[in-house]
């Protein structure tokens, strides 16, 4: 079973701090977990992928951004999860950042697309996402990891709303897990 959650957090959703994404991240993995009636007691993996100690066979995973946090479960040996969000930012300058972390087919579809920062911040929160289900973090480089051509996996990309406006959100899955396109995000807190 696949649950999703988020949280809001923060004095202010423009910079609130390392402090508050750290303890809004502690707050949602204790939540999420005893959703499932597991201790809350956590450990990283090598790359700083948590996980519970006294339950292997449940797998979740954190983002954070702008005052929004987010968070998945995936229990009964499903398998991995991966999760990151992103405040879509349409001031930013996205070009360079494209030019190095982006295959060229990413920034074909970026460049065709009717909105170029959705486009820009989906797959950018696709790619974070399967790196966090991989239990890698960013230790490959970006810019060779196509995701339209990543076999064995789900992705469910959206846009939700949060404390600073819209935000791109996407949860990685392997196939053996249920669909994801269907599963509501929890508010909590």
């Amino acid at each position: 079973m696949l649950a999703l959650y988020s949280t809001e957090y923060g004095d202010s959703p423009y910079a609130p701090g390392k402090r508050a994404d750290h303890d809004a991240g502690e707050r949602l993995i204790s939540h999420m977990l005893a959703s499932c009636g597991v201790p809350a007691e956590t450990e990283v993996g090598r790359h700083g992928k948590p996980f519970s100690p006294s339950r292997r066979d449940i797998s979740f995973n954190i983002s954070h951004s702008r005052g929004l946090c987010v968070g998945a479960i995936l229990t009964e040996n499903m398998g991995e999860v991966g999760v990151d969000v992103e405040f879509i930012d349409r001031e930013r300058r996205r070009e360079r950042i494209a030019e190095r972390f982006f295959t060229e087919r990413e920034r074909a579809e970026i460049g065709a697309a009717d909105d170029g920062a959705l486009a820009f911040y989906l797959i950018w929160t696709m790619k974070e996402a399967y790196l966090k289900y991989l239990g890698t973090g960013i230790t490959s480089p970006l810019g060779e990891l196509d995701t339209a051509l990543v076999g064995g996996v789900r992705f469910d990309s959206r846009v939700i709303q949060g404390p600073a406006g819209e935000y791109a959100f996407t949860v990685c899955t392997g196939e053996r897990a249920a669909e994801t396109k269907n599963v509501p995000i929890i508010k909590i807190f």
